[in-house]
């Protein structure tokens, strides 16, 4: 489980990341998918969130326990989200394509509970 600091490690590590950081041509993550990721993640406080660097210059927050995969894209500008559940172990999903800060808070409430 990560904890909030350490995500907040990840999330400043990830600032640092220059051209081609994946040893092909991903873009450096944007300054705003890094502060957009951060604040959500305290909006959505009680959800133990990891995070990944997105080849195009996003951020991914995740969350692979508790029964179920999440993952909420930010975007490198900040303001569209990609969202994504699956309960474990079935076909079922639900995704969100092109989503708000607000459409994507919703949805993680809705879907976590």
């Amino acid at each position: 489980m990560v904890t909030p600091t350490q995500l907040e490690a990840a999330l400043t590590e990830y600032a640092s990341l220059e051209h081609g950081w994946n040893s092909y041509d991903a873009a450096p993550i944007a300054p705003a998918a890094i502060e957009v990721a951060r604040a959500f993640a305290r909006d959505t406080t009680g959800i133990p969130w990891d995070c990944v660097p997105t080849t195009l210059g996003g951020v991914q927050l995740e969350i692979h326990q508790y029964g179920y995969d999440m993952e909420i894209e930010v975007k490198p500008d900040g303001t569209t989200w990609e969202c994504f559940y699956a309960p474990l172990h079935t076909d079922a999903f639900k995704e969100v394509e092109s989503a708000t800060c607000a459409e994507a808070l919703a949805f993680v409430r809705e879907v976590a509970g």
